[in-house]
């Protein structure tokens, strides 16, 4: 396989003139979300803690940090925005393996800040970055329920060829920035419902700035790291044939109009949402209170069952990740909303008694 001088090559080549507007106007969309929740995000602790190391550091200042009210360097700025846009698991997601937009705009707006690139630059840089994020998913399909975080085992790939397009790399410069990123994927699902789950996305967005500036700076790396015996798919995603038919689509098909972008209701693990708006469903229809219900079972795949791993949350970062709490916040409150997620509001006796 040539998997990553393909992927060199298309982002290379790419244009905003020969993009579908279909793509462009759902990027914008995407970009606006992003922001959005990465804004509110900037409020929780975990971000909180990145921006207080970010000041610490007293590095240049080049790019913003997202309500925080200070600029650093591009490579701090994309971790602190990065973690901040997932710390609230408010931000879109893709048809599988989690959000690739999430790691792709801190990087990009950090560094198109410090090199003072335009809008249409930038728009078209995210595009290439999360068309290169959503055909890994499509090739790894099969590794869907794999131990690691997709946003931090594929995200960086998709920050580093959209910084590399932003920076205008041949396609020789490109492949390196996706050889180093390839050393630096990472995110296990272990860490869902602690501070940790938001960095994968903040190392995956300072990854992507990091190998490009890296590639930019001549620093070399295997061109074949995804692909290459002892690369990145083998050693990630072991006994898993990487399917590169989905790659071959770079450029031809844009899954930014196929799929598009999955906008979440609700600030919590995506694996809940059909429970919670079936019960939601149900509530409406038929007048459901809490005390007209004995119990409710949720029927769910492994996959599921495996991630949304808490039966009886500590804290509020673990309620987003219990599907007896979000069930019985929908019935109770009619409603799945930001404020339930405090370690204060998963012990409310009310809701501890249904969960």
């Amino acid at each position: 396989m040539d998997v990553t001088a393909k992927i060199a090559r298309f982002v290379s080549a790419a244009k905003y003139e020969q993009m579908p507007p279909a793509a462009v106007q759902t990027a914008k969309t995407a970009v606006l979300d992003c922001l959005g929740v990465a804004l509110a995000g900037s409020k929780e602790e975990c971000a909180k803690l990145c921006a207080t190391l970010a000041r610490q550091e007293g590095a240049k200042e080049e790019a913003s940090v997202f309500g925080q009210g200070f600029k650093t360097s591009p490579l701090h700025a994309a971790f602190v925005n990065g973690t901040a846009a997932h710390a609230l698991d408010f931000d879109h997601s893709f048809t599988l393996m989690g959000q690739p937009t999430a790691p792709i705009i801190p990087a990009l707006f950090a560094l198109a800040e410090s090199i003072e690139a335009g809008g249409r630059q930038l728009i078209e840089a995210y595009i290439v970055g999360f068309e290169v994020a959503a055909k890994l998913a499509y090739g790894l399909r099969a590794a869907s329920e794999s131990g690691w975080h997709g946003p931090g085992s594929l995200g960086g790939f998709g920050a580093a060829a959209a910084c590399a397009k932003l920076l205008g790399f041949a396609a020789a410069q490109i492949e390196m920035a996706l050889g180093i990123a390839a050393s630096m994927a990472g995110g296990v699902v272990a860490n869902f419902g602690t501070m940790t789950k938001p960095l994968h996305v903040g190392f995956a967005a300072r990854n992507g700035v990091l190998a490009a500036k890296l590639a930019q700076a001549g620093c070399t790396a295997n061109p074949k790291a995804l692909e290459a015996s002892a690369g990145f798919f083998e050693m990630f995603y072991p006994g898993i044939q990487f399917n590169p038919g989905a790659i071959d689509e770079l450029g031809s098909s844009f899954a930014l109009v196929t799929d598009g972008i999955k906008i979440k209701p609700y600030p919590c693990g995506g694996l809940t949402h059909i429970a919670i708006d079936s019960v939601l469903e149900m509530r409406a229809k038929h007048n459901l209170t809490s005390d007209l219900i004995d119990s409710i079972d949720v029927d769910v795949p492994k996959h599921t069952f495996d991630r949304i791993v808490f039966r009886v949350p500590q804290t509020g970062l673990q309620g987003k990740f219990c599907m007896n709490y979000l069930v019985a916040r929908a019935i109770i409150d009619g409603k799945i909303s930001l404020d339930i997620f405090t370690d204060a509001a998963v012990r409310d006796r009310r809701v501890v008694h249904h969960s």
